[in-house]
């Protein structure tokens, strides 16, 4: 690894080989913490409910490098033929920050129609919010700051693309409805249909030039379900 992004074509050399060599390295730290709270009643009567709230909130960073020759190779070879001052000749995803927090509240209503028949009606509104900052760095380059650097402040090339900085935030209503019939002491026939959801989030960084018009996030995804069957004993 070099502070530069340059890696062995700054003179960052590790060791030296005849053949092809390459190598992965990870570093990940990860704090996490969340909390829930529920409160459900037990009454006689044909009416019961349920109603809860929870939060989490998880922060990570994460550094990961592939080193290989044929980088190495390619990085000279490409920043000659079109002139762009291509910079790493290394994979280097690397994750600063990356922020998750959500917050949930949801609740059941639980009526018997019947001695026999049973509605349940639940619902849950969550909020996903997500911050990141982080950037990839392999042949990549951003003429525009590299320019600004050189002539404002003399800096040296290469320069590495600088990181994205985002957020978003996600909320979504989900919930089931399920209906249960006791046929049978022994047997419990039951219909229902719940829809699910998990929220969206940020695809790994890339060198934009490279690729335009590619998204730079992912959208939430939900799952409709739809049961029918029999329990017994």
């Amino acid at each position: 690894p070099s502070a530069n992004s340059t890696g062995s074509i700054g003179g960052h050399i590790d060791a030296v080989n005849v053949g092809q060599e390459s190598y992965d390295q990870s570093n990940q730290d990860s704090e996490q913490y969340s909390v829930e709270a529920r409160i459900q009643s037990d009454y006689e009567g044909p009416f019961n409910f349920l109603l809860g709230a929870f939060y989490m909130d998880v922060d990570l960073d994460n550094q990961y490098w592939v080193f290989a020759s044929g980088f190495d190779y390619f990085s000279v070879v490409a920043s000659q033929q079109d002139g762009a001052g291509r910079v790493s000749p290394m994979f280097n995803n690397t994750t600063d920050d990356y922020d998750i927090e959500s917050t949930a509240i949801f609740g059941e209503i639980y009526y018997e129609l019947t001695d026999t028949l049973k509605l349940t009606l639940g619902a849950r509104y969550t909020i996903d919010e997500k911050d990141i900052e982080d950037r990839q760095l392999l042949l990549n380059r951003d003429p525009v700051t590299q320019e600004i650097l050189v002539q404002e402040l003399g800096a040296d090339l290469p320069i590495p693309v600088p990181p994205r900085v985002d957020d978003d935030e996600w909320k979504e209503w989900t919930g089931r409805v399920v209906l249960d019939w006791a046929v049978i002491d022994e047997s419990l026939a039951y219909v229902s249909y719940s829809r699910g959801y998990k929220g969206g989030g940020f695809n790994p960084p890339f060198d934009p030039l490279d690729f335009p018009g590619t998204a730079t996030t992912f959208e939430p995804e939900f799952v409709d379900s739809f049961e029918i069957g029999i329990k017994n004993t």
